[in-house]
């Protein structure tokens, strides 16, 4: 039951329809959207009648696309923040026909439809393939629902409808939340689809087997829209008398409040009016309450009117005789509602002293300090605090869920059966305060993951609110063990009392106040760390007396005990405790957690820099997938967080990394008494590098029994009882262990800390090399020799130069194997710059790009070798023109090809100057050398136009880009595509497309342009041999010159020949997932010995796009269209795109100033005329 409405004597919701975001100005719809937070809402909130709850009736979206869902989100919370309401628990809704995304459906799910009768819509609704396969044009509506009200009630395409159940007062009332947009797909939806019986049949049946007394329907279409045999069989199930009391809808644009009253059934269809900018269409929006004391029905509607810089007010228009807005009916006798008897809810007593709220506000209202490395700064804990997930759920959810998977599982669905049983609900943890019928909870959750802050953030919270009926009580069990210890009284229900009494006797607070205060409901016990009470045996008399606690004096009471699983799992726990069915596993942080917590984390720490750093830190972090899972954990995420705030980024290499964050965890969980040299910080580490690497050893990877791990984890002149006791420390407070069961098996809280640690104490050898040697070809070991590797050659000993002499040997002794030189490579690129001997950084390079260079093995190996050769430093990408440019000897070859329309007529084209072209596609690392130049900022190296168009404001932009978005028919989500203004390539942050010999990706032909104009610059400044020779040029090819390149004078059909493409020649049809560095395919190479001409990326030229060759006649010389025209050529075919698009003549045009993962560049150098090379 929802606590909030458990004592109400009246149920209220708001009905909102049709806002259709993405349709028309943003400042616009957010203009409707004040004005209805401001005069309905607000006069809701004067009148004392905000609503529970909200119930929207469709059509969220304009055209169903994800961006405009991302409006709506932004748009709702404002409005649910207005109101108090968390949507996840409190908003209701259905989607309509602009809910559904008509790109999304093919001819042959169209032409289907129109084979609909009632026994075939009911055919398709009880078959969940087949379902799916028409829901799925909703698919981004569905995203939409996870992300806004929660994955427990996401709707999906196997079940697009819902039943939601809420108590209130005694009262059991579900809101059948139906979908009649399933079978929508253009403008002759009317009167062609279908609710279908077996949904409604099926929704009304739920609500009854759950004992529903009050039934609401919300859905999009009025029942006039419906086919007609559909209409009149959903029509008389929702209005017999075991149907729907209220049914709301929307679509129509249009308000609408009636009474239907039949010989033998009351019901109430409602209709809401659009809620959007569109001024053709009435906007209307009702609330309706049921005075359950009082038996009345209430209903206001209010409209909106543009004038005045747009109001909303009390529509007096839609009825006639004296309608003011508001009316009211009794609540019908045939609806039999007799809500159960609802008490006040208990308020918060003022025996408890206000000096000690004081006292605990002081000590929770901040968080730990920032900038560890630059001072400390205090941050108040609401400003950093992110609400953490838990997967516990209540008994009827767990029903519910249980009775789904066995659904499935009957229907033999096993990817169903999967995803319903994948954890269960995920809800916000603060979510547990709200149950008034549960009020006892367990808190489980691993090592840094936020337990403690969650208990201080409660207390914060419930301090900062007057409404807030509790007062907190927040104790450490720990303290109440040392208590017990020295205390001369048995162990009873009273203890913890007693206990408590101790600790608060300083304000005044007696025992026999916190027990009255307790049986009232008056308290909130938050009794942080049962798990730190380190003997079992007295973890165990604590959970006893807590578990008699809570029967005695704590029933009314909430209470929240914190704890890591392995207490949890002590024997005797659990049945002490009586806590089963209330245990909530804390859930790892998601990505969209993670960036909201780094957001505010850095907000903290660096006022109006929060987003731009939390990006900085995703793009370094990106390309480690050790440091991503570490992100996961809320303490992790934040020890990552103040090591990259420290210096303004990550280390640069993982050791590094790893060292840093120990060495911050060390301080957090020990004090900074932790950097002391007496410290136990050293024998700590010594300790954890000899357990690491005895795992390892002994294949114990994932967990050791306490016994074992402490025999590893002292040295020989340890005390094992000291030695014992430390450890129990380190798995409760450190970070880096979790410890299971008791007596406790430990495991490395994250498997990067273990390997760290292993590689510490293998580092530790005299010959590191000769110790790890017969390991090399174990997968398991790989981030343990390449960590070993790094940290010897970090640390500059002897023992560094072996390492890597043994790991080259090896390659050299087994040339024809790529696994050791695919592993002496990645260790090089591991080890900080300038730590590895040259000599053995040069054999490296040669062997790789040998083995690159003649195609040996698969190309996905061959992919992985070339990343790490990237990272070493791939000497393909030095300037050298014997590298980097290849010569195109002038000449004349037919162009086009009559396989394509746009590529015809064949014709003559002379090339009558000699050309250079870049060996591959202009990479990351060579593009990074022009944004270090400030070359985003330098106007001399940019076109005309690509200057106009990089620097125009946003005005501009959104001014061209409404326009240009119309005519094409373009979604909303491909927008950021053609922003202007950025000063990176648009992918430059993701890691599939950055590695530094990788292609450039994300780029405008206008930056491309500005590319070439700094290379002259550059070559101007460092003329090679053939530079200075004459005035020479660089540019974007122009078509023909790139087709001849790529041809040749003989006509291939691809750069490599005539041979049909296949997997050896070219990087095509996501065979590789991503771009593949450059020069991975020699079989591709043309004659003249270019690369990747043909798949990876496309290439912008320097020609306008024309759809034809038809202007040029029979034959043409050095052709070139107009070169400042708003849409470009491109060549070559990308990774993503088929065969097709290989062949030398094909060509496509694109707007100028678009960036798209798939398109790249290379340049072209040429002696302008007069002037020969």
């Amino acid at each position: 039951m929802d606590g909030r409405l458990e004592h109400a004597s009246e149920i209220s919701w708001l009905h909102l329809s049709d806002f259709h975001f993405g349709k028309g100005q943003d400042w616009q719809q957010q203009r409707v959207m004040n004005a209805l937070q401001r005069d309905v809402i607000g006069a809701l909130e004067k009148d004392d009648l905000l609503p529970n709850w909200v119930c929207i009736t469709g059509d969220i979206a304009n055209k169903g696309l994800p961006t405009e869902y991302a409006a709506a989100v932004k748009a709702f919370d404002k409005l649910a923040n207005a109101m108090g309401h968390d949507p996840v628990r409190d908003w209701f809704l259905v989607p309509g026909n602009h809910d559904v995304n008509r790109n999304s459906i093919g001819p042959f799910q169209k032409k289907q439809r129109q084979l609909f009768d009632r026994e075939t819509v009911n055919e398709i609704l009880t078959n969940a393939g087949t379902l799916s396969s028409f829901a799925e044009r909703q698919s981004p509506f569905f995203t939409f629902t996870k992300d806004f009200l929660g994955a427990e009630r996401a709707f999906t395409a196997k079940q697009p409808w819902r039943v939601e159940i809420r108590e209130v007062a005694g009262l059991t009332i579900a809101f059948l939340c139906l979908n009649s947009a399933w079978a929508c797909q253009d403008d002759e939806d009317a009167r062609r689809i279908a609710l279908g019986e077996y949904q409604v049949q099926q929704a009304l049946n739920e609500a009854r087997d759950r004992g529903a007394h009050l039934k609401i329907a919300l859905f999009h279409h009025p029942f006039e829209d419906l086919r007609e045999d559909d209409r009149v069989a959903v029509k008389d199930l929702l209005t017999a008398p075991d149907g729907c009391q209220f049914m709301l809808r929307g679509h129509l644009h249009d308000s609408e409040l009636v009474y239907t009253k039949y010989p033998d059934s009351d019901c109430f269809p409602t209709a809401a009016g659009a809620c959007w900018v569109d001024s053709t269409y009435p906007h209307r929006v009702n609330w309706t309450r049921l005075d359950l004391a009082n038996r009345r029905i209430d209903m206001r509607v209010w409209s909106y009117a543009h004038e005045r810089a747009g109001h909303w007010a009390l529509d007096r228009r839609l009825y006639r005789n004296g309608f003011d807005g508001k009316i009211s009916w009794p609540i019908p006798d045939s609806w039999r509602l007799h809500p159960g008897h609802s008490p006040q809810p208990p308020k918060a007593s003022p025996s408890i002293p206000s000096t000690y709220r004081r006292w605990v506000q002081s000590r929770v209202t901040y968080s730990e300090s920032l900038n560890l490395d630059e001072g400390s700064k205090e941050v108040r804990l609401a400003d950093l605090y992110y609400p953490l997930d838990t997967s516990w759920e209540t008994p009827e959810e767990e029903a519910e869920r249980k009775k789904k998977e066995e659904q499935a599982a009957k229907e033999a669905d096993r990817n169903a059966r999967l995803d319903q049983g994948r954890g269960g609900v995920r809800r916000p943890l603060d979510d547990l305060l709200n149950f008034d019928d549960h009020r006892h909870f367990l808190i489980k959750g691993d090592p840094g993951s936020g337990k403690s802050t969650f208990l201080k953030y409660t207390a914060y919270r419930m301090l900062t609110n007057e409404a807030s009926p509790c007062h907190p009580i927040l104790l450490e069990l720990k303290d109440f063990a040392d208590w017990l210890d020295l205390s001369d009284k048995p162990a009873t229900a009273d203890s913890l009392l007693l206990w408590a009494e101790a600790e608060l006797t300083s304000f005044g607070i007696s025992r026999e106040t916190l027990a009255k205060e307790s049986q009232a409901g008056r308290l909130c016990w938050l009794l942080d760390g049962l798990d730190e009470v380190f003997v079992p045996e007295k973890r165990l008399a604590v959970a006893k007396i807590l578990g008699q606690f809570n029967h005695c004096h704590g029933e009314a009471a909430r209470v929240l005990i914190t704890t890591r699983p392995h207490a949890w799992a002590q024997a005797g726990i659990q049945e002490a405790l009586c806590l089963a069915g209330r245990v909530a596993p804390l859930l790892s942080l998601s990505q969209a957690g993670q960036r909201k917590l780094l957001i505010k984390w850095f907000e903290g720490a660096s006022p109006n820099q929060g987003e731009d750093l939390q990006k900085n830190l995703a793009r370094r972090a990106g390309g480690h997938p050790r440091i991503r899972e570490m992100m996961e954990n809320p303490l992790l995420l934040t020890v990552i967080a103040t090591i990259f705030h420290a210096g303004k980024n990550l280390p640069e290499y993982r050791v590094e990394l790893y060292e840093r964050a120990i060495d911050v965890l060390l301080t957090r969980r020990f004090g900074h008494e932790a950097e002391h040299q007496n410290s136990e910080r050293v024998p700590i580490t010594r300790g954890l590098r000899r357990v690491a690497r005895a795992m390892y050893e002994h294949n114990r990877v994932r967990s050791v029994p306490h016994e074992l791990f402490v025999s590893w984890f002292r040295s020989t002149h340890d005390d094992e009882e000291k030695a014992a006791a430390l450890v129990r420390r380190i798995g409760a407070r450190s970070g880096f262990l979790r410890a299971r069961g008791e007596p406790p098996e430990y495991a490395f809280s994250h498997l990067g800390f273990q390997e760290y640690l292993a590689a510490l104490g293998f580092a530790a050898e005299a010959d590191p090399f000769a110790v790890l040697e017969k390991h090399l070809d174990q997968g398991a070991w790989e981030e343990v020799i390449l960590l070993t590797g790094a940290y010897l050659a970090k640390a500059g000993t002897h023992g560094g130069e072996t390492f890597y002499a043994g790991l080259v040997a090896r390659a050299e002794k087994e040339p024809e194997a790529l696994k050791p030189l695919l592993l002496a490579t990645k260790a090089a690129a591991e080890a900080p710059q300038g730590t590895v001997d040259a000599g053995a950084i040069r054999i490296l390079q040669d062997r790789a790009q040998a083995w690159i260079a003649n195609g040996k093995g698969e190309p996905e190996a061959r992919q992985e070798l070339g990343l790490a050769l990237g990272r070493l430093g791939d000497p393909r990408l030095e300037r050298n023109e014997s590298v980097q440019w290849v010569k195109v000897a002038k000449g004349s070859f037919m162009m086009g090809s009559e396989a394509e329309e746009d590529s015809q007529p064949i014709h003559r084209v002379t090339i009558s100057r000699d050309f250079y072209l870049s060996r591959y596609p202009v990479t990351n690392q060579e593009f990074a050398a022009f944004m270090n130049d400030r070359g985003y900022e330098t106007e001399g190296y940019w076109s005309v136009r690509g200057w106009r168009w990089h620097t125009q404001s946003e005005a501009e932009f959104e001014t061209w880009w409404q326009a240009f978005r119309e005519k094409h028919e373009l979604e909303e989500q491909v927008r950021k595509y053609f922003q202007p203004g950025l000063r990176e390539p648009f992918f430059w942050n993701e890691s599939k497309f950055n590695g530094r010999n990788q292609p450039v990706v994300g780029v405008s032909k206008y930056e491309a342009e500005a590319y070439c104009g700094w290379l002259k610059g550059q070559l101007d400044r460092e003329p090679t041999a053939w530079w200075k020779m004459g005035e020479m040029e660089v540019r974007l090819p122009r078509e023909a010159e790139w087709e001849y390149a790529a041809r040749g004078p003989e006509g291939r059909t691809y750069p490599w020949g005539d041979a049909i493409p296949d997997r050896t020649r070219a990087n095509y049809d996501v065979a590789l997932r991503n771009t593949s560095v450059v020069g991975l395919y020699p079989q591709g190479t043309t004659a003249e010995g270019l690369w990747d001409m043909a798949g990876n990326v496309w290439e912008w030229c320097e020609d306008d796009w024309k759809e034809d060759y038809r202007a040029r006649g029979e034959e043409a010389r050095d052709p070139v269209g107009r070169v400042d025209g708003e849409n470009a050529c491109l060549r070559g075919g990308s990774w993503f795109n088929r065969a097709r698009g290989l062949p030398a003549a094909c060509r496509f045009g694109r707007r100028a100033g678009v960036r798209g993962s798939g398109v790249g560049f290379r340049c072209c150098c040429v002696a302008v005329p007069r002037a020969e090379p």
